[in-house]
């Protein structure tokens, strides 16, 4: 229903303003069944020295689920990662390693998404430096970037139809 559209839409304002600041973007996907999936960032970020646009990763990563270059079930891939490695303290060069296996494995064998991978890889760990009440804050940014996946993933089409991403 439009009501509930738009209460969200003001939500995601606020948990924009609350809990990530200035300049960040927060959103929610609602589809026909189950519970909206909430998520949100900076609209950049900078980690050592290199900037990343979150609407630049989610723009190319949904074209590329629309030309079929990146298989449209990479974010669950990433939530059992996320999940294999939960509660235990992987080193950052092995979840680099594990998430470009993994998102290597879902690209078409002549697609280079090596940029792509490294953007999504940065916003993520990004996510993960911040310190939050009592939760693990790598597992809690990696959740965070499967959601804009998600996200990307809704805005391929169910059946990769062309759709207009903003």
């Amino acid at each position: 229903p439009l009501q509930a559209a738009i209460q969200e839409a003001k939500n995601s304002q606020n948990r924009a303003k609350r809990d990530f600041g200035r300049n960040a973007v927060a959103a929610a996907l609602l589809q026909r069944s189950g519970e909206p999936l909430h998520m949100g960032m900076k609209w950049e970020v900078a980690v050592n020295g290199q900037t990343v646009s979150l609407a630049h990763v989610v723009q190319n990563l949904t074209n590329a689920m629309v030309r079929r270059k990146v298989s449209r079930s990479l974010p669950y891939d990433l939530y059992s990662m996320i999940y294999a490695m939960a509660d235990s303290n992987v080193s950052f060069g092995a979840r680099r390693d594990e998430f470009k296996r993994i998102f290597k494995r879902r690209c078409q064998d002549h697609f280079d998404g090596t940029t792509l991978a490294n953007s999504i890889f940065v916003l993520a760990e990004s996510l993960a430096m911040n310190e939050h009440d009592g939760i693990d804050p790598v597992r809690l940014g990696w959740e965070e970037i499967g959601n804009w996946l998600r996200l990307a993933r809704f805005l391929a089409g169910e059946e990769c139809e062309h759709v207009a991403v903003p």
